[in-house]
């Protein structure tokens, strides 16, 4: 059961590490395509 459990907490730590990944990704892309225009 220890194990079980173990298992779950790290499954959802890399859900809530993918989604901070998932949202600094997404900062940075909308900074990227914002630096795009403003240099047009």
């Amino acid at each position: 059961d220890y194990v079980y459990f173990k298992n779950q907490d790290l499954k959802v730590q890399v859900k809530k590490e993918q989604k901070e990944l998932n949202s600094s990704l997404e900062k940075e892309k909308k900074e990227y395509i914002e630096k795009l225009f403003k240099t047009k």
